[in-house]
């Protein structure tokens, strides 16, 4: 059914924000674009999609990431939401889940996880 989607996941690091921000910021310039980097309140906004026949960008899914320091290392907060049409049921939940494998195959928080999230 058409509508807007939305999905949240928190993960917990035992690592410290800045080191966790670069990850992000790494794994967002691999699925998409970033659009703005704010040190001072830890969020990280941009765009993620897919390429439309094979190879012309299209992003079209709004990704907003929350960095925030705790007492055990740096919690993170994801949001994607976005307008779904008939045949797109799904999509924002594939994005996600490409985003979270990506991010966990990323060399500086391999081993680092806090043991929450999916």
């Amino acid at each position: 059914m058409p509508g807007i989607r939305h999905v949240e996941q928190t993960l917990k690091y035992r690592v410290e924000p800045a080191v966790v921000a670069e990850a992000l910021i790494s794994t967002l310039e691999t699925t998409g674009r970033v659009d703005s980097v704010q040190r001072e309140t830890g969020v990280i906004t941009g765009l993620m999609g897919d390429n439309w026949l094979g190879f012309i960008p299209v992003w079209d899914t709004p990704i907003y990431i929350q960095v925030a320091p705790i007492e055990s290392g740096t919690e993170v907060t994801l949001k994607l939401s976005r307008t779904v049409g008939l045949l797109e049921d799904g999509v924002v939940q594939k994005r996600m889940a490409r985003f979270l494998g990506l991010l966990a195959e990323n060399p500086q928080l391999k081993g680092k996880s806090a043991g929450t999230g999916w």
